[in-house]
């Protein structure tokens, strides 16, 4: 989608996104991969990874999503699952670099989002039919 776009424009755009997690997936969490079927179509690399293989708490930076290696998004939720709030973090932060390091060192432990998850083959299907994924 976002590729798509801006493909038309004559320029691309990388996004890695990483999701920490914790087992069992909640509702939420569930819910939110099949929107990242959508996203991942649109030209988003995705992993997740266990949040007990990191030194962070659920809930505390949960979210990494980052454009071009030089503008940061990462979301936090509560132990709902409720978004709390994003902080949009770009190159010109000292803070910048330190996190992208930590991103791209959980990024390369982490696991394509789809292994995380058993998809459900109809919705799955649904998706896949009306052209959305």
């Amino acid at each position: 989608m976002f590729n798509d776009a801006l493909g038309r424009m004559g320029k691309t755009l990388k996004i890695n996104r990483l999701r920490l997690v914790s087992y069992p997936l909640s509702n939420y969490i569930e819910h939110e991969m099949y929107f990242y079927l959508i996203n991942k179509n649109g030209g988003e690399n995705i992993k997740c990874l266990d949040i007990d293989q990191t030194g962070y708490e659920l809930n505390e930076l949960d979210d990494f999503i980052i454009f071009d290696e030089n503008e940061i998004i990462i979301n936090t939720h509560d132990n709902k699952e409720v978004l709390l709030g994003s902080y949009h973090l770009k190159d010109d932060n000292n803070l910048f670099n330190e996190l992208l390091n930590e991103f791209k060192s959980l990024f390369d432990e982490g696991q394509d989002f789809e292994k995380c998850f058993k998809f459900d083959e109809n919705i799955v299907k649904d998706l896949k039919e009306n052209r959305i994924i």
